[in-house]
């Protein structure tokens, strides 16, 4: 294992480099896209590395210690006299530590968690375990900044984002890019290379790919929520487990939410989704009007308006008909809610037939048609006239989602002193652009659907 500083050195080199190469903005070129892709993968690598030496460093302090109070017990005092010495109070993992979390890759992990929120909130003994656990930010003090909050340490970032891709459509669907800055121009390529047979001594003419750039600017997004006093003190493990998964699923759900359905106005946040960048597309601005001159739009069964029963195979397969050959591979996903899913998707699966008793009991994964099934909740859950039903295709070429990879928590005990509680703030720095649906157009040669294709219910 190498010396924690050279891994340093070697992220700080890489990362100068990938900023480099991001700051040329619309001047970037394919190679500098392929540049930077390598290089946050191999950033993405460093990190893991660098982690597991910091974790194991911890790992051997701890360790130290433990064995040295092991060694020298703390004196036992008599009567109302003080031990002539007193040894520093050495915190393990306890038996609590091994308690059943859902948000944490392991108990272990959960606990250092509930000791640093316990710290966050205060808690004196919390902030001496963390002190003498690794966790240094509070070993100076255990004031909280009330303003911005408490950076969730490195350590937990990976949890929390494992659990925003468990929660969340967005973070399993779009390309995901880290940024180091408030604004990145995501280059993206427009136009290919033009093939010609230039003869025998003739010259080739020159062809150019041609970019241009997606912007991302994260804003900081932030939810509140309320805990009791009590159960911090009493539990503060299961406290934190709860309150990291909470914030996790109101961070994720937000995003699904701007995904599917931002439409540009402040209720998402100044958000384009799918559902507005199809209707951006448009002439008339809408979804209703000409629909079939959109490439990327299939129409379902005319009452799937008043009833989901109606929508065929014939209306699914025309939608998998439409990605583009570009937009059919590994990545190429469906996106609907869980209740399409169930009734058309599970529907139609069950009617073909040839289910055998293990499936029937054990249920269909939810596949379709050969790919994947991602649900989004913030997707049509009753029939309704002109709404988009499913998306399919390669979601990665047509969204981009930024995040800065800031996550903050902060207390307060003020709010809600008279209810004796503790609030709650956790934020987070990010951004979803949609950038890519295929165009509109009278003419049916020119119509092109764009790496995610719609199903869109009949009007009423």
């Amino acid at each position: 294992m190498r010396a924690l500083t050279d891994a340093m050195a070697e992220l700080e080199a890489k990362a100068t480099a990938a900023k480099s190469l991001y700051d040329r903005g619309a001047e970037a070129t394919t190679d500098d896209l392929e540049q930077v892709r390598k290089l946050n993968a191999e950033i993405s690598t460093l990190e893991t590395e660098i982690n597991g030496i910091r974790e194991f460093e911890q790992g051997r302090t701890a360790n130290d210690a433990r064995l040295a109070s092991m060694a020298k017990p703390e004196p036992v005092a008599i009567g109302n006299a003080v031990p002539a010495t007193t040894a520093p109070v050495q915190y393990s993992h306890p038996a609590t530590a091994r308690a059943r979390t859902e948000n944490f890759r392991d108990p272990a992990t959960a606990y250092r968690f509930g000791q640093w929120f316990g710290a966050a909130l205060g808690n004196r003994r919390a902030q001496q375990w963390c002190r003498e656990n690794g966790l240094m930010q509070f070993a100076m003090s255990g004031e909280v900044d009330s303003a911005g909050g408490i950076l969730v340490p490195i350590e937990f970032q990976p949890d929390l984002i494992a659990n925003l891709e468990n929660y969340g459509a967005a973070r399993k669907l779009c390309r995901v890019w880290p940024m180091s800055s408030d604004t990145l121009v995501v280059p993206r390529l427009t136009t290919g290379l033009t093939v010609y047979s230039p003869g025998q001594g003739g010259s080739i003419t020159a062809s150019d790919a041609t970019t241009d750039g997606v912007q991302l600017k994260v804003d900081t997004f932030a939810t509140l929520t309320y805990l009791s006093n009590e159960l911090v003190a009493d539990a503060a493990v299961g406290a934190a487990d709860v309150i990291f998964g909470e914030i996790a699923r109101a961070f994720a759900s937000n995003e699904d939410n701007m995904l599917a359905n931002g439409d540009g106005t402040v209720s998402y946040f100044n958000r384009v989704g799918l559902i507005q960048a199809f209707k951006n597309a448009s002439s008339a601005g809408d979804l209703t009007t000409n629909t079939a001159y959109f490439g990327g739009v299939h129409v379902a069964t005319a009452t799937s308006h008043a009833s989901w029963n109606v929508i065929t195979l014939a209306d699914m397969a025309a939608v998998v008909g439409r990605v583009p050959a570009y937009a059919d591979n590994a990545n190429t996903k469906w996106m609907c809610s869980k209740a399409f899913f169930g009734a058309v998707m599970q529907r139609l699966a069950w009617a073909a037939g040839g289910a055998t008793a293990a499936e029937t009991m054990g249920g269909i994964a939810p596949r379709f048609l050969g790919y994947p099934v991602v649900f989004n909740q913030h997707m049509a859950r009753v029939p309704a006239a002109s709404v988009p039903l499913a998306y399919l295709g390669d979601f990665t070429k047509a969204s981009a989602l930024g995040d800065k990879g800031e996550y903050t928590i902060a207390q307060s005990s003020d709010v809600a002193f008279v209810s004796n509680q503790l609030a709650i703030r956790g934020t987070s720095r990010t951004d979803i652009v949609v950038h890519d649906v295929g165009n509109y157009s009278a003419t049916a040669a020119s119509r092109v659907a764009g790496p995610v294709v719609m199903l869109l219910a009949a009007a009423s």
